[in-house]
């Protein structure tokens, strides 16, 4: 396919055209409102997905998810997404295609649009994406805005897509919670209105894109506080103890150091906590005192307690730049 061919294939795969064709996009709609939020993310074949286990389709559908779940984060609203595709010089119509269509039913899902965007020719598949939102309230977010005292919630599972990734490789055609959070990851999206309307004056958020213990950590380095989390009350799927013992792999390290589950950390005033249950959201933990060399734990039921160090992070997540280069979800001890 040339690259008028891929042009094509592309606006007759996405509901809204109207802002392409120019190599600038005019987004002044939204400029003179509330705040705007840009995010970026980039997936590359055989680092984050693989073809072998993910279909064209559900690869267009996550390429928008994980960008939005970075937006949730903020508690912005997706407005429009950029998308720079790199592909084989032999790739399929169809496959650009189903990759499109994708990204159209995801845009569709999450009240966004394609505004523009590059193609270019790569030996594998690189999709980049640059995302823009638009908050809805006057809340202060951010990774330093934990406080002593604050409840830590968490909405959506710890571990269910590393384990989806195990079930991929063992039996590619297989499909149940686990492989669905891997290919078509949920995020916060339907959360943001409701943390939106509480009004909050402050509150603290990332997603756990790189794993629970990342995003515990790098909060309490951001905001300088200790966060005490009970490892039995972390989120996970049904049968998640058995599909462990089946891999061979401990559960503790699956809830901590899985990652690409994109649910939504959070540290709140415990007055608003109330109003979130029966939400999805669960209280895993308090934040502590402040401290000059902030270290987080989590302590299990069994008395084990792990302090989450930035040599022990280093050690067990995902690092683009290690000598480790599988998918993410592998990367796990």
């Amino acid at each position: 396919m040339n690259e008028l061919d891929i042009l094509k294939v592309i606006h007759n795969n996405l509901t809204r055209t109207d802002l392409l064709g120019d190599d600038c996009a005019c987004l002044s709609d939204i400029v003179n409102q509330h705040s705007l939020y840009v995010t970026h993310d980039t997936l590359v074949e055989d680092v984050h997905f693989s073809l072998d286990t993910i279909s064209p389709y559900q690869l267009g559908v996550k390429a928008v998810s994980v960008n939005v779940s970075d937006l949730c984060a903020a508690l912005a609203f997706p407005k429009y997404i950029s998308i720079s595709l790199s592909m084989p010089a032999d790739i399929s119509d169809e496959f650009v295609s189903e990759f499109y269509r994708g990204i159209n039913d995801a845009c569709i899902r999450f009240g966004c649009c394609v505004c523009g965007g590059d193609l270019t020719r790569c030996e594998k598949i690189v999709i980049s994406i640059c995302a823009i939102g638009q908050k809805s309230c006057n809340t202060k977010v951010g990774r330093d805005c934990a406080n002593e005292g604050d409840v830590v919630v968490l909405c959506g599972y710890a571990g269910a897509s590393a384990i989806g990734l195990m079930e991929l490789k063992e039996d590619g055609a297989k499909r149940n919670i686990y492989t669905n959070a891997h290919l078509v990851p949920k995020t916060a999206f339907e959360k943001i209105k409701l943390l939106s309307d509480l009004s909050m004056p402050m509150l603290c958020a990332m997603d756990t894109s790189d794993g629970l213990a990342d995003a515990v950590f790098k909060i309490s380095l951001a905001s300088n506080k200790v966060l005490k989390i009970d490892g039995d009350k972390i989120p996970v799927p049904e049968n998640f103890k058995e599909r462990c013992e089946h891999f061979n792999v401990s559960e503790m390290d699956m809830k901590l150091f899985g990652g690409e589950d994109f649910a939504l950390l959070l540290t709140l005033s415990s007055k608003f906590v109330e109003k979130l249950k029966g939400e999805g959201f669960c209280v895993i933990g308090e934040v502590g005192k402040s401290s000059k060399n902030p270290v987080s734990s989590v302590v299990f039921g069994d008395g084990e307690d792990v302090l989450l160090t930035e040599s022990r992070i280093k050690e067990c997540t995902f690092n683009h730049f290690g000598s480790r280069t599988s998918l993410r979800g592998e990367n796990v001890k």
